[in-house]
């Protein structure tokens, strides 16, 4: 099983960092020494969470002095290969409700999720824990999502040219949701996502790959996709041509005998 590089390293520094501020105070820097410490702490990580909804970790600590706990989400993609979440790295605050230690965790991606702990101690001692959590669809709806070629993040496409051969004969749609009080847009595996083929004609111009959101030419014509998510969702027009080259104009491709009254490309909307 393939793993990507992670910021483990970059976490530990995280956890142990604190351990310099606090021996800065007691003792000479030069003189802490950080040592493993995995017997000080467990964290309780569930079996099942949601996507974008907060959820509480207890931590059942054996030693006095924990004062740092960082986090770390490594997402499971296709053919075995770990990645680290974009934007998951990050400190704790430790909570305590009836004198039992928590940590609260947002997760970012759907399905199997493992969670990297780095937890530090005031005498530099440290502790590295994991655990893996299911996570399903979020409990309340996307603010909105974003349906782009090429990975783009920030805006849907709102047309996507493919051609019959050539140039421009594959692509995808990208789905991404943001979530109000996260920072940046989640990606979204295509098998959590529901796309609907919109066509004037008997034969489909285009076939959508339900899994990987791949979509395949098949027909000379315009196809209006409808891709959902989390409550809402965004319509993208896709214009198939004969065979493509490099450099191509774009044509005045609309998909607007196709688009019901009010309906705007590329514009996330309730579902």
């Amino acid at each position: 099983m393939r793993t990507l590089r992670t910021n483990w390293r970059c976490l530990l520094l995280v956890s142990l960092s604190i351990c310099s501020e606090i021996a800065a105070g007691e003792q000479p820097i030069g003189k802490s020494k950080a040592f493993r410490a995995d017997e000080r702490i467990d964290v309780l990580v569930p079996t099942t969470a949601a996507l974008a909804t907060p959820v509480e970790i207890p931590l059942q600590v054996e030693a006095p002095g924990l004062v740092n706990v960082s986090v770390e989400q490594v997402e499971t993609m296709r053919y075995g290969v770990h990645r680290s979440v974009e934007g998951s790295v990050m400190s704790l605050l430790i909570q305590y409700h009836g004198g039992a230690a928590y940590v609260t965790v947002v997760p970012r991606r759907l399905g199997i999720l493992k969670l990297n702990f780095f937890c530090g101690y005031s005498d530099c001692g440290f502790a590295v824990k994991h655990g893996s959590v299911q996570v399903g669809p979020p409990h309340q709806p996307a603010a909105r999502i974003i349906v782009a070629q090429a990975g783009d993040a920030a805006q849907s496409t709102p047309r996507i040219l493919l051609g019959l051969s050539g140039f421009g004969s594959q692509n995808s749609l990208n789905v991404y949701a943001v979530f109000n009080g996260i920072d940046s847009p989640l990606s979204i595996d295509a098998s959590y996502a529901r796309f609907r083929v919109i066509s004037a004609d008997a034969i489909l111009s285009v076939e959508v790959d339900e899994q990987t959101g791949g979509l395949r030419p098949v027909h000379i014509g315009e196809t209006l996709v409808e891709t959902s998510f989390a409550g809402r969702k965004v319509l993208t027009c896709v214009a198939v041509e004969g065979k493509m080259d490099g450099g191509q104009a774009y044509p005045h491709a609309n998909c607007q005998k196709l688009l019901t009254a009010g309906g705007v490309l590329g514009q996330s909307v309730e579902q």
